[in-house]
């Protein structure tokens, strides 16, 4: 690791598709008739209200099911989306927790 200026105290990392792995594309293509590319899920799916309004706590799981089916058109009912989505991630990506290791101790 190189030294990073003195200033920095927090380590923010994003967990979804950063550590963590993620299926669930494949789902969601489908319910989409496969109308979109994937590259076309994610631009729509990271500039949604109602998953960024998910992810940083502004509205509840059944909120944002209902928000995510609605905005894109999904042939699913809220629920069944939930639980697919519940079961996106799928494990770390590799070298995740060696590389989380080697961070200094005095970051948070």
């Amino acid at each position: 690791m190189t030294s990073a200026p003195s200033e920095i105290r927090v380590l923010l990392f994003d967990v979804g598709g950063v550590l963590v792995q993620l299926s669930g594309v494949e789902a969601m293509l489908e319910w989409l008739d496969n109308r979109i590319s994937e590259d076309e899920f994610w631009r729509r799916w990271l500039q949604s209200v109602p998953v960024r309004q998910f992810e940083t706590g502004q509205i509840d799981a059944d909120e944002f099911a209902i928000g995510v089916t609605s905005e894109f058109g999904l042939a699913v009912e809220p629920r069944q989306f939930l639980e697919a989505f519940i079961r996106w991630p799928t494990g770390l990506y590799p070298g995740t927790l060696e590389m989380l290791a080697r961070i200094p101790s005095s970051y948070q």
